[in-house]
């Protein structure tokens, strides 16, 4: 009678295969083979290990009902899945932050004479996958003056636009390793560093690929543009009723001391801010160590920009354009 009845079981369990196909975990389905399962023939009379591995159906029916059988490859293979999991974010959490918030950029060396120029350059661009670039400027810690041709990979240069956008990344620091040969390039061997911050990047006008990128050399005390990020938006009135900042400047030129992490986007403070108000130096909240240049500081009227639109805003502005007409 029990065999009968398991076996009844097992062909039921076969009809309803393709009805349960599609909900079926297939997290122990794939490459079951009868060494990889336990003895089951004494657990249901007529079923065996074999039929087991093959029958994805009663595969997952013996796993419901006996998963003490099961537990020691569920638990390895669960195991396997967190450690790769885990060991991914260790992986991510250790790398470790650059020193002063100066990120890296391997370049090589360019030759003035053969390799300058616009048809010099094209095949550069194009084949070699290099973008050309001028080192400049000088720097008075170290006594460097020379202009140093150079060019770098458009992935790196593409990528690091692509991590920080454009206003981002031309106000931040790089060190910018130059080497001589493709040999020193890829064993990352020898070379000589300039600290330098990226300008006048020019972007192709048709699918805005990175086509030239200089160099300005950077010492403690040059002047940077970092942009500038809102916060506490939700505790102002005017940006909670649909308000928003017309901008006029989307960066600060702002002067870091020596051993000082380079900033990467200023803060502004929007507690408070009202319909029609300006949005000034004074709301830019400066880490220990940066502070505006003199540039800035001469400029009077210096504004990030104006809190505008919305529907208070707009209501006030037609009222004042209708009592003037």
């Amino acid at each position: 009678m029990a065999s009968r009845l398991s076996r009844s079981l097992v062909a039921s369990l076969q009809q309803q295969q393709y009805s349960r196909q599609l909900l079926i975990p297939r997290f122990f389905s794939g490459n079951n083979s009868s060494s990889n399962i336990p003895n089951l023939d004494n657990l249901v009379s007529g079923v065996t290990s074999e039929m087991v591995a093959n029958d994805p159906v009663l595969m997952d029916y013996m796993k419901s009902n006996f998963p003490e059988y099961f537990e020691d490859n569920n638990n390895r293979k669960e195991e396997e899945i967190a450690t790769v999991v885990t060991n991914w974010g260790e992986r991510r959490r250790a790398i470790p932050k650059p020193i002063l918030n100066i990120r890296s950029i391997p370049t090589l060396l360019r030759c003035p004479e053969t390799e300058e120029g616009s048809n010099r350059c094209f095949p550069m661009r194009e084949r070699e996958g290099l973008i050309p670039g001028v080192i400049y400027g000088s720097n008075p810690t170290i006594g460097a003056k020379e202009r140093i041709f150079v060019k770098t990979p458009r992935s790196i240069i593409q990528s690091e636009m692509d991590r920080f956008h454009h206003l981002a990344f031309v106000g931040r620091v790089y060190d910018l390793t130059v080497y001589e040969t493709p040999e020193q390039f890829d064993q990352e061997q020898g070379g000589t560093v300039h600290r330098v911050v990226p300008r006048s990047v020019q972007l192709h006008p048709v699918n805005d690929m990175v086509y030239c990128c200089n160099f300005l050399r950077y010492y403690p005390g040059r002047p940077i543009k970092v942009p500038v990020t809102l916060v506490n938006e939700e505790e102002s009135p005017a940006l909670k009723r649909d308000g928003f900042l017309i901008p006029i400047n989307k960066t600060v030129e702002v002067v870091v001391d020596e051993g000082v992490a380079i900033p990467e986007v200023l803060e502004v403070e929007c507690s408070g801010l009202q319909f029609k108000q300006v949005i000034r130096l004074d709301r830019v909240m400066f880490p220990e160590g940066v502070r505006p240049s003199e540039k800035v500081l001469k400029h009077k009227d210096f504004m990030i920009g104006p809190i505008h639109g919305g529907r208070g805003g707009g209501a006030d502005l037609t009222e004042g354009e209708g009592d003037e007409e």
